[in-house]
């Protein structure tokens, strides 16, 4: 089994870069094979992708795209349908995805685990917000006085219940207090 065919599927050729003077276009262009592609991919599968230079955008056949998709770095250049001729792809390249602003033969920078926790405890840290909001407006509706006692309904949840709530919320105090502080370094 070969790693790489042409784009129709047939063997590499020798002669396949050789340029069509009339299209610019390479005579075949190399893809991974079907077997490789069907291992999964890397990154999503776009097939048009925006030239910086002229602002042209080009479409490529689906085997080029799940090239691109299961290996980025695969190709060190692509072709500008605009243009009519190949530039360089990557970091420094020429192009980016269509509507997107990642680079064509790049990865997209994987989120970072503190990212991914803070999305997490953003989010428990708003339905944490919205469970005390609603415990909070039940006892002001009813005209308690919360400066001297804890909200009504808390005294209904179970001791465990009750710590959850404690032990999240300090956690997620802490969690956002160091997020914070960490953005305050880096900013």
């Amino acid at each position: 089994m070969t790693r790489t065919t042409l784009t129709d599927g047939t063997p590499v050729t020798p002669d396949h870069r050789e340029i069509d003077p009339k299209t610019g276009m390479q005579k075949g262009y190399v893809v991974l094979s079907d077997e490789e592609r069907a291992k999964g991919f890397q990154e999503p599968v776009r097939q048009s992708y925006r030239h910086l230079t002229c602002g042209g955008v080009t479409t490529m056949s689906r085997p080029l795209a799940e090239t691109y998709a299961r290996d980025p770095f695969f190709y060190s250049g692509t072709f500008c349908a605009i243009c009519g001729t190949h530039f360089p792809v990557g970091d420094h390249g020429q192009f980016v995805w269509d509507g997107t602003d990642q680079k064509v033969g790049t990865r997209r920078p994987p989120m970072s685990e503190q990212k991914q926790a803070m999305g997490g405890v953003r989010v428990k840290a708003e339905i944490l917000a919205k469970e005390i909001q609603m415990i909070v407006a039940a006892d002001r509706w009813k005209g308690r006085d919360l400066s001297a006692a804890p909200p009504e309904k808390w005294h209904r949840l179970r001791p465990e219940t009750q710590q959850f709530w404690i032990d999240e919320a300090a956690r997620i105090l802490a969690a956002l207090t160091a997020h914070e502080a960490k953005e305050a370094d880096n900013g």
